[in-house]
This record gives structure tokens, sequence and C-alpha cells, in this order.
């Protein structure tokens, strides 16, 4: 738990001290500009829904554990292109540049990547984007194939589909991948846990 905050603490220093400062640089100036924030902004369209909605999205999913939260009112949904080639791969490289890119058993490992990509959206959203809300980013636990014995932790999203509908993906945030389609029948029966 210690090494968690550690990354959390080098995940915050790295942001003040530099993190893509040419694009945030950008969205300062825009907003200082008074320009209105619209449901666009210069690098990605996206809708705000609540906590319900989300809710009942991962129900139909088949994703209704026991144990569940939404901590907020309101999430902002994003376009899947935009979160798949632009947001994992900054996160990847986020990852490597702070060192912890490298699992390490009970130190860096499953749970410890998905709380840093869940923070990783948060500030994300709010320092670049400047979008008011938070991603809909979760972290998710669940048991490996119905094995109770067999513990791990991802992310799940919930993005924008070129046709504008929602659609839920599950992020490995060990190295920011997305599952397969046909995997996520088998996580969704298994999650006992998710968290907004």
């Amino acid at each position: 738990m210690r090494s968690a905050y550690i990354y959390i603490f080098m995940f915050v220093i790295f942001l003040v001290v530099g993190c893509s400062t040419h694009q945030y640089k950008t969205m300062s100036q825009s907003f200082r500009l008074g320009l209105p924030i619209l449901k666009t902004t210069n690098q990605v369209r996206y809708v705000e829904i609540s906590s319900d909605k989300v809710e009942s999205f991962l129900a139909s999913q088949g994703i209704n554990p026991q144990y569940k939260n939404t901590a907020d009112d309101k999430y902002c949904v994003v376009e899947e292109d935009w979160f798949v080639n632009t947001l994992l791969k900054e996160y990847y490289t986020f990852i490597d540049e702070v060192g912890i890119k490298e699992y390490q058993t009970e130190r860096n490992d499953c749970d410890d990547y998905c709380r840093a990509f869940t923070f990783f959206c948060k500030i994300k959203s709010l320092r670049t984007l400047n979008i008011n809300h938070s991603l809909t980013v979760a972290d998710v636990f669940f048991h490996k194939n119905g094995d109770k014995k067999r513990n791990h932790a991802i992310n799940l999203a919930i993005v924008l589909d070129k046709e504008g509908k929602l659609k839920l993906i599950y992020i490995e945030p060990q190295d920011a991948s997305v599952f397969l389609n046909e995997d996520n029948r088998n996580i969704s029966r298994n999650v006992y846990f998710w968290g907004m």
C-alpha cells in the first residue's frame, strides 16, 4: 500500500513539474481567452452522464456485483478512438517515465496499476482537457475464470463508439492494452467490485 502512495506522489510531482506542457499550455491559453467550455475540447468530444446511467449501463452489460461505488453525481464519456489511441499511449509513456512500468509482486502489481490508471485519467480530465467531471473509468476487481483464489485488478471504461453509443471496454493497466471482446463476458460475470 505504501508503494501506491509513493506512485501517486510521484505522479503529482510529474504533473506539477511539466507533464505535457505543450498541451497544457495550449488548453490554458484557450481557457484564458474566455472561450466557453462546451461538450468539445480541442482534443476530444464527450458527453456527460449521471451516476445512475453509469450503473444501469454496467448492469445492462452483465456487471452488477454486490459491491459497487460511484463517488460522483456526473461523469464524462469520451470517444473510444481518443481514449485508446491518445490517453492509453500517454499513460503507458507516463508509467515508463516515472519508473513503475516493471511489475513487482506485492509492490507494484495489478491493484497498483489499476489505481494509477484511474488517477492518471482523473488528472488528465481536469488539467489537460478542462473537463469538470471524471472520465467514466473504474477500478475493477474480479475472479479470473471464476476462481475465487485468483483475483485480478484492471480498469473498465465507458466510451463512445463511432455511432456515439455507449460502449464498455476493459483495460489492462499493466501494459495499457484493451481486452478482446470475447474476454469481456468472462470478466463481467466474475466482477465482485467496481468503483468509479
